[in-house]
């Protein structure tokens, strides 16, 4: 046969609709600086009669740098990979049967490239099974199904992927195609955050947190939340500005809580920026500076905060840091609560008051052009 397949490092790949395992954040590994060659990795075994069962696989998450190797495959290897299908190997299964999904490199097979999933993920083969589940819960070219997906997520979690250990403990704990069930949520996040994924380490915190699926610990809490943050994670780092701003489950310290502010901000968290805002409007722990917080205010804004969208028509309304400027801060006013914020309501109307009627409509002509470029 061909050794041209044999050169193709095959393990497990995290394909498909990746809608679901998005919304967990799975971490992807830091890309190399250039792709190794191909013969350099990890191969495949030769094509024997009957099939082999997959090498035991770490528990770990190769499945991007897996991805890589599968979209370098050309129309040269596919003779290859059929030999390989015939003798039943799982990888060359996973790889023909998304081929034929995707439409790449042969005609669309949807039943086909199904039905070789199935079989990959038979033999235990993880990204097989996470391909599945990533089909089920996006739908498409499958009915959308999460219950089917879940079974399919499990079992890849179960043959130890980092990334479906952390998409099980999310549905378990959101009821997502299984029963609610914190503590089994707890048990698949904690796996996966003791792995270093940083949403789950960031979901697992929140559960000691409200002391849901396990003991409240708000000390165990803050453990977890700080590893999700030094994982960079951006909800975590905000809630790590929060707790020192506070003193919730640490020492109060302002310096701290700027730091982690920074760093979420760094990641276009509005939340932080506003956070940096109202800081240099107080002065609490810098030099108050209108100028910078009214800075902050509108990045925030720009990042969609409804709340610091609010703060920057105060800035305006009141004429610190900017000029004053009843029209603007109507706008940002009416932007902030088409933002979902209705708690500016009584601000856009005290400042739609002091307006005119051309200048309330302009400023109303300015603020629906702003959310048209912002969502175009």
């Amino acid at each position: 046969m061909s050794t041209r397949l044999i050169e193709v490092g095959l393990a497990c790949v995290l394909l498909g609709g990746m809608s679901f395992a998005q919304s967990t954040t799975p971490q992807k590994p830091t890309p190399d600086a250039a792709t190794p060659p191909l013969s350099s990795l990890t191969t495949l075994s030769p094509c024997t009669a009957g099939a082999q069962a997959p090498a035991p696989q770490p528990e770990a998450d190769d499945e991007f740098r897996m991805l890589a190797i599968y979209q370098r495959l050309t129309p040269g290897d596919l003779p290859a990979l059929e030999e390989c299908v015939t003798a039943d190997q799982p990888e060359a299964q996973f790889l023909l049967g998304h081929a034929l999904l995707e439409g790449r490199l042969v005609d669309r097979d949807v039943n086909r490239g199904l039905v070789l999933l199935r079989r990959s993920a038979a033999q235990g083969f993880r990204a097989a099974e996470m391909a599945l589940g990533d089909r089920y819960a996006a739908g498409g070219l499958v009915a959308r199904d999460e219950a089917e997906a879940f079974r399919w997520y499990l079992k890849a979690a179960e043959h130890r992927s980092v990334t479906a250990q952390a998409i099980v403990g999310e549905m378990y704990l959101a009821g997502r195609g299984t029963r609610r069930d914190a503590a089994d949520a707890a048990q698949w996040l904690s796996r996966a955050g003791q792995q270093g994924h940083a949403a789950a380490q960031r979901s697992l915190a929140a559960l000691y947190a409200n002391g849901d699926g396990v003991p409240r610990d708000d000390r165990e809490a803050v453990a977890w939340y700080m590893k999700a943050a030094d994982g960079g994670d951006v909800v975590a780092q905000v809630e790590m500005g929060v707790r020192y701003a506070t003193g919730h489950g640490v020492p109060k310290s302002e310096a701290m809580a700027q730091q982690w502010e920074e760093l979420a901000a760094a990641q276009g968290s509005g939340e932080a920026l506003r956070a940096l805002g109202q800081r240099f409007l107080e002065g609490r722990g810098v030099t108050a500076d209108n100028a910078r917080a009214a800075s902050y205010f509108l990045q925030a804004a720009e990042a969609g905060d409804g709340i610091g969208m609010c703060a920057l028509g105060d800035m305006y309304a009141s004429g610190k840091g900017v000029a004053r400027s009843d029209r603007d801060a109507y706008r940002w006013y009416m932007t902030a609560v088409t933002a979902g914020n209705r708690k500016c309501e009584p601000a856009q109307r005290e400042a739609g008051r002091r307006l005119s009627k051309q200048d309330r409509d302009a400023a109303e002509r300015d603020a629906r052009a702003w959310m048209a470029r912002r969502s175009s």
